[in-house]
């Protein structure tokens, strides 16, 4: 596959949660593909307790595993009735209505998510692979460069919380000098490895780049992706694109 979507499926769904007694048992099957026992639990959660957020969630969660998106927006949307301040829930609904090749609507729900929490890295990603869906490939990038961005942003927001270990100030030759330290350097690609996130949007900015033919740009994307890739992570993607695009365009 060459856009990173399942992985960061599951990665959205564990962000969201807010596990509680009735429903641990659920979010335990839904996590390990038992969307089927999950369910039945569920069924019976919404019995007990028919306006509880955190089961219309993960409800549509379960119902998104084994494929009825339908079912699955209308539990989102209820969800979102109950906390419509919840920017999960907005992702969840656009990645639902992703699914349901519902597309423009399914944009409309991530922009309502970021616009609740602009630190919301995954539903950058989300409009850019529904945008490529509709094959304007050129809106894709643009919202994967967003993220990617706003990721950035955050990164160097978190390495820079402590001036002390980022720099020395000295003076040279008689003129005032700031150094960077190694630990910019070293913090922000700790961070950048932290999760998949900064990996796959990049990714996904190679796949954008070479279906608009700047294949240059795309390899470029591609190993940054790669050398990113968290420790232990399985992510074949951005090597298997950069293989495609070798052997479609000769791109060494």
């Amino acid at each position: 596959m060459r856009y990173m979507i399942a992985v960061l499926l599951m990665f959205t769904f564990s962000q969201g949660i807010s596990k509680e007694m009735g429903t641990d048992q659920a979010f335990s099957y839904i996590r390990s593909g038992m969307y089927n026992e999950a369910l039945e639990l569920l069924k019976q959660e919404l019995i007990k307790s028919p306006n509880d957020w955190n089961t219309h969630y993960l409800t549509g969660f379960a119902l998104r595993g084994i494929g009825n998106y339908d079912v699955a927006i209308i539990h989102y949307k209820r969800a979102i009735d109950i906390q419509p301040s919840n920017a999960q829930a907005y992702l969840a609904l656009g990645i639902a209505l992703q699914l349901n090749e519902n597309y423009t609507v399914a944009i409309s729900s991530f922009k309502k998510a970021i616009d609740i929490h602009p630190n919301l890295i995954e539903a950058y990603n989300s409009i850019g692979l529904t945008y490529a869906k509709l094959e304007n490939h050129r809106d894709a990038l643009g919202w994967y460069a967003k993220g990617r961005d706003k990721l950035l942003d955050m990164v160097s927001a978190e390495v820079h919380k402590d001036p002390d270990k980022c720099y020395k100030d000295e003076i040279i030759d008689g003129e005032n000098t700031r150094t960077l330290l190694p630990y910019i350097f070293i913090k922000t690609e700790e961070l950048l490895m932290s999760n998949i996130l900064y990996s796959t949007l990049t990714n996904n900015m190679g796949v954008s780049l070479m279906d608009l033919g700047a294949y240059d740009e795309a390899k470029s994307n591609f190993e940054e992706s790669t050398k990113y890739i968290p420790v232990d992570y399985i992510y074949a993607d951005p090597k298997n694109n950069l293989e495609i695009l070798t052997e479609l365009y000769g791109t060494k």
